[in-house]
């Protein structure tokens, strides 16, 4: 199972690349911390399924039908399941590289915006320079008296806030890189360090 508690990952095998990018997709909107299991929950039913004895993600979605996939997604309780199975399904049939593709090539498949490109290729890769607009990142943004959205912008305004958050990291990271700045931010959302921010 994918731990997001743990991130950023580097150098992994190219199943868990797999994975990671399902988990990017069905965590997008929803609380992470009880989606990523119920993936991992998913896929493992779905390599069962079919006959398979390891793991391999997009091999297992290739297998079935998309609307196979959102069934399994509607069974464990994943949200917008025919939108997300439908992201994977498209994900899965696309053959991109995920060490090197680029999040313009993650955001060309069906349901994959600038936040979930971002969150995938800022986690897997080291000394990337991109921002996960998420609600932890916006609120503490806003804590730290950003006037900026609550929700994910899109288009030129993410770009604009991507700048202002990268900016903040260059000026207090602490060392940090880019991938664990956003982690520690994650964590500490999550403790609602922030939770008083508007």
């Amino acid at each position: 199972m994918i731990d997001l508690t743990k991130v950023p990952y580097y150098d992994m095998p190219d199943w868990w690349l797999e994975e990671f990018a399902l988990t990017a997709i069905a965590v997008a909107g929803k609380t992470a911390t009880v989606v990523a299991p119920r993936l991992s929950s998913m896929l493992t039913a779905l390599y069962a399924n079919c006959g398979f004895i390891c793991n391999a993600p997009f091999t297992a979605i290739r297998s079935v039908r998309m609307e196979t996939v959102q069934e399994y997604l509607k069974i464990y309780g994943i949200g917008c399941y025919n939108a997300k199975g439908k992201s994977m399904s498209r994900l899965a049939h696309r053959y991109l590289d995920l060490r090197t593709c680029t999040t313009d090539d993650l955001e060309s498949v069906y349901g994959i915006g600038p936040k979930t490109s971002r969150f995938f290729v800022l986690h897997t890769r080291r000394d990337v320079r991109v921002a996960v607009l998420d609600t932890h990142i916006l609120k503490y943004m806003s804590y730290m008296g950003f006037k900026v959205p609550k929700s994910t912008p899109s288009g030129k305004k993410y770009k604009h806030i991507e700048k202002l958050f990268i900016e903040l990291w260059e000026f207090e990271g602490n060392g940090r890189t880019l991938a664990e700045y956003d982690a520690f931010i994650w964590n500490e959302y999550r403790r609602k360090l922030f939770a008083t921010a508007t």
